[in-house]
């Protein structure tokens, strides 16, 4: 998944994309990203693992 990160970090530089990790106790469980990013709207998607469905989940910025 590393990999896959950096290969979309122009996505942020440009401000076209911003792709983000889900973890849970240092484990990456998911991605949350806004994507198609233009004239000042984009689109949400996630992807969550099963084993992560219903663990109330919450965002916690640093």
């Amino acid at each position: 998944m590393t990999s896959w990160f950096k290969s979309h970090s122009y996505e942020s530089r440009e401000g076209i994309a911003y792709r983000l990790a889900i973890d849970l106790d240092g484990r990456m469980i998911g991605v949350c990203d806004v994507f198609g990013i233009a004239d000042g709207e984009g689109e949400i998607g996630y992807w969550i693992e099963q084993g992560g469905l219903g663990l109330r989940l919450r965002v916690r910025g640093r």
